[in-house]
């Protein structure tokens, strides 16, 4: 395999930094359906997902990221989410109904900002 290394990247109107590309990237994201058996409607870097009960998911990466010290962001079509946990391997969320019960949310998603290891 080569490899090709350039400090920049230009499309004959702006120039890029390349690292801006390699550290600002989202190095993981999916949209997924949490309700009934879930599945994965689009993704990348995601290997598969894990349905801990009502309301909980993980989203379980294709490549493992560096540390466990990366960003998710997380959506839902309930409006009540939290982040759940992570590991260098995947990203854990949890959804709620309006009353702070936990419940299925019908549209999920999640996206990682961070290092690939």
């Amino acid at each position: 395999m080569s490899t090709l290394e350039v400090s920049n990247l230009n499309d004959g109107t702006t120039t890029v930094a390349t690292t801006n590309l390699t550290n600002g990237s989202a190095k993981h994201w999916c949209f997924f359906v949490g309700t009934g058996t879930i599945s994965i409607n689009d993704s990348f870097n995601t290997a598969s997902l894990t349905d801990h009960g009502t309301g909980g998911y993980s989203c379980n990466f294709t490549n493992n990221m560096g540390n466990a010290n990366f960003a998710i962001l997380a959506t839902c079509n309930l409006g009540e989410l939290a982040e759940n946990g992570h590991a260098v391997g995947s990203c854990r969320i949890a959804t709620f109904d309006s009353s702070g019960s936990s419940t299925d949310a019908g549209r999920n998603n999640t996206m990682v900002l961070g290092d690939l290891a």
